[in-house]
This record gives structure tokens, sequence and C-alpha cells, in this order.
């Protein structure tokens, strides 16, 4: 829905012509009152200059705008005005759909598949532009396309509706493009048959390589997982600890060579007698070298002669072992107001032929077993403490442990039943500060 219709901007520049030139907020209320929706004082000046093709005089406000668009039809590059033409068009492009949605004080962003993800590419290239600053914050994700703090967060919530990936950690956010996976990965594994039952185990959120990384937690979870069974084990990501700045005092191994090295000596110890199928998570694809952590883990065990741990890719994965179809997924961004809400939304959009069996929740450091859909989703635990940073923004205690599957398909191939346990590990507790009596 287009707001700046012939009609509208005659109304404006009526208005305009009959407003002392320092009472341009009057004019919007004006306008806001007679339209249903807020109209902001950038949002007409660009209207009007942009849409309307009109001489309005300079001294009536309009010139920020003006200068932009000027700027730009005369294709000179070296003119540097308050506002850019991308900032205008992008402001112009906020209020268009408050429109369309209703109106309201919150100004919301384009919803259409295409415009949309227009919006959120822009939001990628700003979060790479930042990352050698320090990481994009959104005070200057605001700053940069000209925000109030609450579009900046309702724009992040729409980006993770549209599928992108926003993680926030220590105020930084990373916008990444989601990456779903193309096609089913069918994984050679022992016949299996119908009415077996079938032995799997989880381990998720490794974060080798932090200070609160706990080892002997994670190796007692896979001697237990294999004396009880279970020979393929699944990661949904972050299995190092990884690269962002604010972590540069929670590790003990800088650079993803470093970190790889320290997952490549857990695996090894682990042997050859698990399959491991994993995926990236964020923190695995946060150094800024072209490559995540997932794959170079898996390259240098290949380059040594170990070829068990198998690696699908960032932040998603279908597989096919026999007759069970298992999906992985590492989300962004916090906890929602239910532990299982995302879960939930995530199962309920997928289309009803291609729901696994089971799906493997990554990142959020809890436990949970919900069945939807006909889908056993998962969240999957960690074996990184509560003192680490993300430990303490969830402001409970983490959930260190992983979990172990038995299961059985009928003649149909469906599966008929599921018994789930999850092991909860001793480890260390967030720390306490002894105060004098």
């Amino acid at each position: 829905m287009k707001i700046w219709t012939p009609d509208r901007i005659t109304r404006a520049i009526e208005l305009l012509r009959a407003t002392p030139k320092d009472r341009l907020e009057d004019v919007c209320a004006q306008l806001s009152r007679e339209w249903g929706f807020d109209v902001t004082r950038t949002a007409l000046q660009f209207g009007v200059w942009r849409y309307g093709k009109t001489t309005v005089p300079r001294e009536l406000g309009l010139d920020v705008a003006a200068e932009a668009i000027a700027a730009q039809d005369a294709g000179d590059t070296q003119r540097q005005p308050a506002m850019t033409f991308e900032q205008a068009e992008r402001l112009l492009d906020v209020t268009e759909a408050a429109a369309g949605e209703g109106g309201g004080s919150a100004a919301r962003f384009r919803t259409s598949s295409a415009a949309g993800h227009e919006d959120f590419s822009r939001l990628t290239r700003l979060a790479q532009k930042y990352a050698k600053r320090g990481g994009l914050t959104l005070e200057a994700l605001c700053d940069e396309l000209n925000l109030s703090p609450k579009q900046g967060r309702d724009l992040a919530e729409r980006a993770i509706e549209a599928g992108y990936h926003v993680d926030v950690h220590g105020g930084v956010l990373d916008f990444r493009p989601a990456s779903e996976p193309t096609e089913e990965v069918h994984v050679d594994t022992p016949h299996v048959s119908l009415g077996e039952e079938i032995v799997i185990a989880v381990a998720s959120d490794m974060h080798h390589a932090s200070k609160h990384h706990e080892s002997d937690a994670l190796k007692r979870h896979v001697e237990w997982a294999y004396e009880s069974g279970a020979r393929e084990f699944f990661n949904p990501g972050d299995t190092v600890a990884g690269g962002y700045r604010f972590l540069k005092y929670e590790i003990t191994s800088n650079g993803i060579d470093a970190q790889c090295e320290e997952a490549c000596r857990f695996f090894e110890w682990a042997g050859t007698e698990i399959n491991w199928r994993m995926i990236a998570g964020n923190h695995c694809e946060s150094f800024d070298v072209g490559i995540d952590a997932g794959a170079m883990i898996a390259q240098k065990l290949r380059a040594n002669g170990q070829t068990n741990v198998h690696y699908y890719g960032p932040r998603a994965a279908r597989l096919r072992l026999g007759p069970t179809r298992i999906a992985m997924h590492h989300p962004g961004g916090g906890l929602a107001y239910a532990l299982s809400y995302k879960i939930q939304k995530y199962i309920d959009a997928m289309p009803l032929a291609e729901r696994p069996h089971f799906l493997f929740t990554g990142h959020t450091h809890q436990k949970l077993w919900i069945e939807r859909g006909g889908v056993n989703g998962f969240l999957c635990g960690t074996f990184e403490n509560g003192d680490s940073s993300f430990g303490r923004m969830l402001g409970g205690e983490v959930q260190v442990g992983g979990w172990l599957i038995r299961y059985q398909h009928d003649e149909h191939g469906n599966v008929a039943s599921v018994a789930a346990e999850f092991r909860k590990q001793p480890h260390r507790r967030m720390n306490y500060i002894q105060v004098p009596a």
C-alpha cells in the first residue's frame, strides 16, 4: 500500500503552505489524525519531494530529503547529505508498511517475500561491515537506518519470523540468512528391521575451548550412551566456543585452528565405533575466515584417517537413517516466553510431507521433549556450564547433559514407541562469592 497518493500529496502540500515553518510537527499530527496512521517528519519530507515532484520551498523544512534526492538524481557521489537516499527510501517503506497494517506508533517493515529479503540482506551487509569494529550493536543499527530502538528490535523479530538467524550476544547483533537444507541426506547404516529397537544419542552445544566447557561431563555422557547401545550420536551445533570478541576472556584457545584441535582431540578420544552427525551453530560460524568450525573439524579428522565424524553444513540438516527421518536445527536468538514456543512454531512451519520423526534443536542450553504434528522435538542441552555469558543471560540453570533415545517403527514405518532419557551430568555450578558477615 502506497500512502503517497496524489490526493494525499496535495493535502500535505496544502497544510505545509498554510503552516509556519517552525510548526512542521503540527502538520504531521494533523495528517496522522486524518489518515489514521503515524506520519513522521522524515517520511513527510521524503514523500513530498520524491513522490510529489513539487517545488515546496526549502524553508518549510524539507531540505534534508531534498539533498539526498538531488544527489541521487544527479549521480553525484561526492556530496554527503545529512540523510542518504537509501535511508530516506527505507524510512518511507517503514511508514508505508505501518499504514498497510492499520497504523500505530510502531512502524513496521515490509513483509512481502521479495521486499523482506531485500531488507534483511541489507542488515546482513551491515553486520559484515561492523564485524571488524566489534560487531553491529542495536544502537549502530538504529543509527544506520535512522530507526528508534523499538523499531530496531521489531526489525530483528521480523527477520527471525522470515527465517533469518538473528543472534544477540553481548549486545552485538549477528544477522545471517537462513541456511535450510536443500535435500535429505541418506545415511548408510546397518539394516534395521521394522519393530526392532533403535538406540541413538544427542550431545549438543559442547563449546570446546570455552573456560566453561564441561569435558568430564561430556565424556561421562558418551560412555553412558555407548554402554546403553548408542552408536549414532547427533550434534546440532556449537561444537567450539567461537570467535566472538566478547568471548575473548572466556576461551582457552584463540583462533579457529586451535579450537578445532581441541574438538578433534575429543573425537579422537571417543574412538571410531561411534558415528557423529553434526551441523554448525552460530559459534562455529563466528570466525572471520570464510569457513566454519564444523567443516574444519571434519577436514582435520579425515586428514588423520578418522572418517566417522560427518558434517552436514551450517544450522540445519535433514537425514534419513534407514526408515528414520531426523532433522537437526540450530536457531538464533534467545529463549521465548515459553520454552516450547520456538520449537513448536518451527514444527508448524514444516510441510506435512517433509516432517521428520525426530527434530534435534541446539543453541538454547535447555532440555525439552514434546511431540507435535507427528514430530518428536527435543531441546538438547549443553556441555557448557552456567557461568558462561550465555548461561548468565538465561538467568537460570542451564541443562548440562544429553539425550539417550530408544524407539521402534511399526509395520507402516511410523515411530510407534519412544523412550527418551536426559541424564543431567554433574558439573561445576555457578560460582557464588562469599561476602563477609
